[in-house]
C-alpha cells in the first residue's frame, strides 16, 4: 500500500474528522448564540441589532459587573416581594368583589 502501513493511513483520516468537527464547531456555535438570542415575534432587524451588540460585548473582552452585599439580597428577595405583593392585591381584588356583590344584592332587595 504504497509504503505505509494501514495505521498510518487510518491516522490520516482521523486526523481530517478532528479537524473538520473544529471547524464546524465554531459555526454552531454561532447558530447557539442566535438561538439563544432569539424570542417569539422578533424581526430580522432585531436580531440583527441583538447579535451586533452581542459581538460587540465579546470584542472589547465583555461585561464587568462590581456587586455588592446589598444588591444580592435585594435580587434574592425580589421573588417573594413580588409573590407577596401579588397576594396582597388579589386578595385586595377578592375582598373588593365581595363587597360590590353585597351591595348589588342590597339594592336588588331594596328595589324590590
Amino acid at each position: 500500500m504504497n509504503g505505509k502501513s494501514n495505521y498510518e493511513q487510518l491516522w490520516e483520516v482521523v486526523q481530517l474528522c478532528l479537524i473538520l468537527s473544529q471547524d464546524n464547531a465554531s459555526v454552531e456555535g454561532v447558530f447557539s448564540i442566535n438561538k439563544s438570542l432569539l424570542v417569539e415575534n422578533l424581526h430580522g432587524e432585531s436580531l440583527i441589532a441583538q447579535r451586533n451588540v452581542y459581538d460587540a460585548i465579546k470584542y472589547y473582552g465583555g461585561i464587568v459587573m462590581y456587586l455588592w452585599m446589598g444588591m444580592l439580597l435585594s435580587v434574592r428577595g425580589a421573588r417573594s416581594n413580588y409573590r407577596d405583593y401579588l397576594g396582597k392585591n388579589f386578595s385586595r381584588r377578592v375582598m373588593q368583589r365581595r363587597r360590590e356583590k353585597k351591595k348589588g344584592k342590597l339594592l336588588m332587595r331594596l328595589e324590590n
